[in-house]
């Protein structure tokens, strides 16, 4: 909001001095720089409030060629409205983050009246060093184009709140490095959740016996990734299987090792060839062989989100795709809210304490 303000300086100082060394009985009239004469003047939209009929368009027209004389004067190329939202959302984003290394935010509109309406030619958003919600990402970078908002309007009949006028597709880049998977609550529990079910389902064709999802019999634990490279992933893990005689099974330090597909198709990452790895060591020569399990397993990937590329590469995860927003419907969002809430009665004692006589 400074940076606005500030560069508009040059240019009222002397429009007020101007107008203070004017009589109290004459008229004060502005004229902003690049206005020569009546005529000038009277395309400034401050300058022609006693003329009727004035059309929505005639008005933008002359906000238009206002602010192109302040930029010009003010040696700015950008809208004012966009420097005030990027300078905004900026903060926003640091506040909402835990912690945010470099943080970029691009609006680019035909000028400020026509981006006050809702028409915004795009919307670029990148930052660095990222960490929100439980999740790190060393890059994580979102565009979209073509933006036609509802702006607020809270004395129109019904009151209008901000919204989308139609829906919008962005496109999403983010890359995670080994440290951010490691370091991070949501994707750790995420990936030890995966592991579990790609053990479970390896293990059951192994034994030739369906284990449940929610068996208590298998226990994993992911302890680190280890790795990522060419398009594999590596995790250490402990595990613990209890056979069916009642005897258990313990595996620490297992390494199961599997490679990282996309199927657009099927609209689900697939993690394909996992193997558990196991490591001979002697002569001054590592060999590492690879038990293959039978199954694979599937990761399903959100309504509305479509991946179009999963690389995994130099000790890092780069995904790219794009997600699509719907406007919000807040008449559903109040009716639910309205809406009563079951209780569901507590269950009764089978026996009730004797009364007093």
């Amino acid at each position: 909001l400074t940076f606005p303000m500030l560069s508009l300086l040059p240019v009222l100082l002397p429009a007020l001095k101007q107008m203070r060394r004017m009589p109290l009985t004459q008229k004060a009239v502005w004229q902003p720089p690049g206005c020569s004469g009546l005529q000038d003047v009277l395309r400034c939209p401050f300058s022609s409030l006693e003329e009727d009929n004035l059309s929505l368009n005639t008005l933008i027209e002359r906000a238009d060629g206002l602010e192109e004389r302040l930029q010009e004067a003010a040696g700015v190329a950008q809208p004012f409205a966009c420097k005030v939202i990027e300078t905004a959302t900026t903060a926003a984003v640091r506040a909402f983050c835990d912690e945010a290394g470099t943080v970029e935010v691009s609006v680019n509109a035909t000028s400020s009246a026509k981006l006050l309406l809702g028409d915004v030619r795009g919307v670029r958003v990148s930052a660095t060093s990222i960490s929100a919600a439980g999740i790190r990402a060393s890059f994580f970078d979102i565009s979209a184009a073509d933006i036609q908002l509802q702006p607020w309007a809270p004395l129109s009949n019904p009151p209008k709140l901000p919204n989308l006028r139609r829906s919008l597709s962005a496109d999403f880049s983010v890359r995670f490095s080994q440290d951010d998977l490691n370091q991070s609550p949501v994707l750790f529990g995420a990936l030890q959740e995966v592991l579990r079910e790609l053990l479970r389902s390896g293990i059951s064709s192994a034994i030739g016996q369906v284990l449940p999802e929610n068996s208590e019999s298998l226990s994993v634990s992911l302890v680190k990734v280890e790795s990522l490279q060419a398009g594999q992933i590596v995790l250490v893990a402990d595990g613990s299987l209890r056979q069916t005689d009642g005897t258990m099974t313990t595996l620490e330090g297992m390494r199961i090792r599997t490679s990282i597909l996309v199927s657009q198709a099927d609209r689900c990452i697939l993690l394909d060839k996992p193997e558990l790895i196991s490591t001979f060591e002697g002569l001054g020569a590592k060999l590492e062989v690879g038990l293959p399990f039978l199954r694979g397993a599937t990761i399903p990937v959100a309504e509305g989100v479509a991946l179009r590329g999963l690389q995994v590469q130099d000790g890092a995860v780069f995904a790219r795709g794009e997600f699509s927003l719907s406007p919000i419907n807040y008449e559903q969002i109040m009716n639910s809210m309205q809406q009563p809430v079951t209780r569901t009665p507590a269950a009764t004692a089978s026996s009730s304490p004797s009364q007093p006589s």
